[in-house]
């Protein structure tokens, strides 16, 4: 890997929909699922999960077109402050996508776009937010979330390490055991995020090994509360963009 010559720049962006071989279901969608697990492989290393990983969620239908494009109707109690699910797109790297393991210090670069749609709604405690997964294959992980969209979310019981400045954006930094989180300071609905840079802040700081390989880009919604109503979380336009020194 790292006597490669030339910069190898990868792009994993698919054309809406070009990459759909399922049967269409409800709503012009390729795939639905009300599954807590509900799983669907939108081709190549992405998959979409509904993800209502919580033992107390509520009911929850995702339905997506392909992994760039999806929508997430959920319901979780009023009050709730505990993450219930977790809807997602995720672009899986290394052993976890049967290749050979690439460590951060690979990348050059590592950058995603986004479009989301956050509803509106007494009682909704949600984000938007990647939860990038740094290891070797899923095992000696650390744990990498960077929130771009946040409602009625709060850092109880983190530790706050400081302000890290990405790209000329602000975000606060907070420590939950292997966990790390990065809340820019601002919401955004649509935007650029650095992740490569945003793992770089972690290893200069001594908190990520850069020996440790990429093992996965999830981006969604962790929903803790609708308010107990039916809420739809909207993503739309995800892509993201891989580059090797």
């Amino acid at each position: 890997m790292f006597a490669r010559a030339a910069t190898t720049a990868t792009v994993i962006l698919l054309l809406l929909g070009s990459a759909v071989t399922a049967a269409r279901a409800a709503g012009g969608s390729a795939w639905c699922s009300t599954a807590s697990e509900g799983t669907w492989s939108a081709g190549g290393r992405w998959v979409v999960q509904n993800d209502a990983w919580n033992p107390s969620h509520g009911p929850e239908q995702i339905c997506a077109g392909s992994y760039r494009s999806w929508e997430a109707t959920s319901n979780q109690a009023a009050g709730n402050t505990a993450v219930e699910t977790y809807p997602d797109s995720q672009a899986n790297f290394g052993p976890a996508n049967g290749d050979a393991a690439d460590p951060m210090s690979s990348y050059r670069e590592i950058l995603s776009r986004f479009r989301v749609t956050m509803p509106s709604g007494r009682g909704i405690s949600a984000e938007a937010a990647y939860d990038v997964w740094w290891g070797n294959g899923w095992s000696n992980l650390t744990e990498m979330m960077i929130w771009v969209d946040t409602v009625n979310r709060s850092m109880a019981g983190g530790t706050y390490l400081g302000t890290a400045r990405i790209f000329g954006q602000a975000f606060g930094v907070w420590r939950f055991g292997s966990e790390y989180i990065f809340r820019l300071n601002h919401n955004e609905t649509s935007g650029t995020v650095h992740i490569q840079a945003t793992g770089q802040w972690l290893v200069q700081h001594g908190y990520l090994s850069p020996s440790k390989g990429l093992t996965a880009v999830p981006f969604g919604f962790e929903i803790c509360s609708t308010g107990g109503a039916n809420l739809t979380f909207h993503l739309d336009n995800l892509s993201l963009v891989t580059v090797t020194r």
